[in-house]
């Protein structure tokens, strides 16, 4: 049983129950039981084949009995056909039942492409333009997730939607390669992944009204993560070079607090809604095991972090960075993704001095 799912269906119906009986339409035992151990007792069973589901334990009535009596009952589907709920919907709209108002779906769909091509079901989840290799996990409702039809997946890009209101793009040409994931563990938060981007082996993670951008040409080496916390932020401009085993931390994963004043010292939430955030300025090449932590992290264009360094803090541009903490220990300098090279030309129109 998907705990996510349940919880998010336990937040539908307390939200709209007004003291009427909870009843399914369907059977669905190990949910029943889910449900009435957070204190929601299932009266009655409804079915369209109550003779197949009828039980000595758990007696099973026409669906039909269900007309008109939107008052009286609040109708949990507890699964959701190939069609999106499509069928379902309809049956309820006959019966003068309105979606979540009246009845909802418990949401625990994993979408594979191959079965279908796109998806998109009545509880508002929708996918365009899904890749072989993508496989989707929706345990919340109205989400989006856009794909553009040039990006190659060649082993796994598994995407979870344990949230609402989420919205996911992956822009035109980007290759994910090995096993990748994408995570949204909460609500109301945006990825969008630029153009050209390569991703190997990398996972994305994202909670309540955040957001991760990754612009046009950035690349991620194997084991490399992005973990964005409620409320911060994540940006990485283009041209950028993730190498393997980074972590990039908008935040701290748990409460701490001065124990004098009684008031949280981490993850403080400003008076414009913002938590924590890190912005990596374009052309940024960011060693092996480095560690980008957030509060209000800077790192300037055409800059390098030295392997297993963490950074926090303000750094300005064509600088390199290393140590624990990181500091400056060089400015005034340049960088090329080729190697074994001798012309500074070859750096692009990053070639700058370092503004202090």
């Amino acid at each position: 049983m998907n705990e996510k799912a349940v919880n998010n269906l336990v937040n539908v119906i307390k939200e709209n129950i007004r003291g009427r009986e909870i009843v399914f339409y369907g059977k669905n035992l190990e949910l029943k039981t889910a449900l009435e151990r957070r204190g929601y007792k299932i009266t009655k069973i409804f079915s369209g084949n109550v003779n197949i589901l009828q039980d000595q334990s758990y007696p099973v009535y026409d669906k039909n009995l269900l007309k008109n009596l939107a008052e009286q009952y609040y109708v949990i589907f507890p699964f959701m056909l190939g069609d999106g709920g499509k069928l379902l919907k309809g049956i309820m709209d006959e019966y003068n039942y309105k979606y979540l108002q009246d009845y909802a779906f418990y949401v625990d769909e994993i979408w594979k492409y191959g079965e279908r091509k796109r998806w998109d079901d009545v509880t508002g989840n929708n996918v365009l333009g899904a890749r072989q290799g993508t496989i989707i996990q929706f345990s919340g409702v109205n989400n989006k997730i856009e794909i553009d039809d040039s990006v190659l997946i060649e082993e796994i890009l598994k995407i979870e939607c344990k949230g609402d209101n989420n919205y996911l793009k992956i822009g035109a040409s980007c290759k994910f390669q090995g096993n990748n994931r994408i995570c949204f563990a909460g609500r109301r938060s945006t990825i969008v992944i630029g153009n050209n981007c390569t991703f190997r082996g990398n996972v994305l993670s994202i909670y309540d009204d955040a957001k991760i951008v990754i612009d046009n040409l950035s690349d991620f080496g194997a084991g490399s993560s992005v973990n964005t916390n409620s409320k911060s932020k994540v940006i990485i401009e283009k041209d950028c070079m993730i190498s393997w085993n980074v972590m990039i931390e908008s935040g701290d994963g748990h409460a701490i607090f001065d124990v004098a004043t009684g008031k949280r010292i981490n993850n403080i939430v400003q008076e414009d809604g913002s938590c924590n955030s890190i912005e990596i300025g374009e052309h940024v090449w960011v060693g092996t095991r480095a560690m980008i932590l957030g509060g209000k992290t800077i790192i300037g264009k055409g800059s390098v972090i030295g392997a297993q360094s963490v950074a926090k803090g303000k750094y300005p541009n064509n600088v390199t960075i290393a140590g624990a903490p990181a500091r400056v220990i060089k400015e005034n300098i340049a960088w090329a993704r080729r190697n074994l090279v001798d012309d500074i030309t070859l750096c692009g129109e990053y070639v700058d001095y370092t503004q202090k």
